[in-house]
């Protein structure tokens, strides 16, 4: 909230995450969402208050192949994301974190 102040950063994670007794009211808690389409959609459509959406690409798959110097990235066949932010009117800030592998 100092850093971007009126603007509500919903952070999204799998679907399946919220089918998990007891883990999915602490994920609501949090505040974070599902990344689904719809979610994506319900949460930027908010015309009342800006809303931010904290979506990681690689997710699972990416997690799964890391390795120590090598960076494998997953993005030809994800470009929903691209979609749901022009549809909406929101901005895109790409970021990339260095050194994760290591």
């Amino acid at each position: 909230n100092r850093l971007f102040p009126g603007v509500d950063v919903r952070l999204l994670t799998l679907k399946t995450n919220f089918y998990i007794p007891f883990f999915d009211l602490v994920l609501t808690f949090m505040g974070m969402c599902d990344a689904s389409r719809d979610s994506c959609n319900a949460i930027l459509g908010d015309t009342e208050e800006p809303k931010s959406l904290c979506l990681v690409l690689g997710g699972a798959k990416e997690s799964l192949e890391a390795n120590p110097g090598v960076v494998k990235l997953y993005l030809k066949s994800r470009k929903g994301f691209v979609k749901v932010a022009l549809e909406n009117g929101a901005s895109l800030v790409p970021v990339f974190g260095f050194g994760e592998n290591e």
